[in-house]
């Protein structure tokens, strides 16, 4: 009776385990895929979330009685311009200010109402809400932050 040494691998035995080791690579890589970009969706509403604080922030350190979009522009640009972005456009004459970080574009529109238009309550003058609206593209879609405070 002959019986055959049955060492080493055979064809099949190689084919099932690179089949194996395909299919856990590919899911492996999919998920490593989806963390890089819910990561980096974390990063740009982090960075539009700074520019918006940073926006309203800078609006309540202005006197209420000068408080206008004309007067917002200087401050900001030193603002934004501290923070390492990257000004691409300097007139807030339209309420709209275009900034660049981290190679992403950043879209920052401000608007100032007084409060007595809101709640015609307060005395016309002693209190404005300011509006800042952050948009910008991740994954091919926009996305948007809006902020508001109030300046007394």
């Amino acid at each position: 009776m002959s019986l055959k040494s049955e060492k080493g691998f055979i064809g099949v035995d190689i084919s099932i385990a690179l089949m194996i080791f395909l299919i856990l690579m590919a899911g492996i890589t999919g998920m490593i895929y989806n963390i890089n970009k819910e990561n980096n969706s974390i990063k740009r509403k982090s960075q539009a979330l700074n520019f918006a604080i940073s926006a309203v922030e800078t609006a309540k350190g202005i006197d209420v009685s000068s408080l206008e979009i004309s007067g917002l522009e200087s401050e900001l640009n030193s603002c934004y311009t501290n923070s390492n972005a990257v000004v691409t456009n300097t007139s807030l004459n339209d309420s709209f200010l275009s900034l660049k970080k981290d190679s992403v574009s950043y879209n920052v529109e401000l608007s100032i109402v007084d409060y007595n238009e809101i709640d015609g309550n307060i005395e016309a003058g002693t209190a404005k809400q300011v509006t800042v609206n952050v948009t910008y593209s991740i994954g091919g879609k926009r996305e948007a932050i809006e902020l508001k405070g109030i300046v007394i």
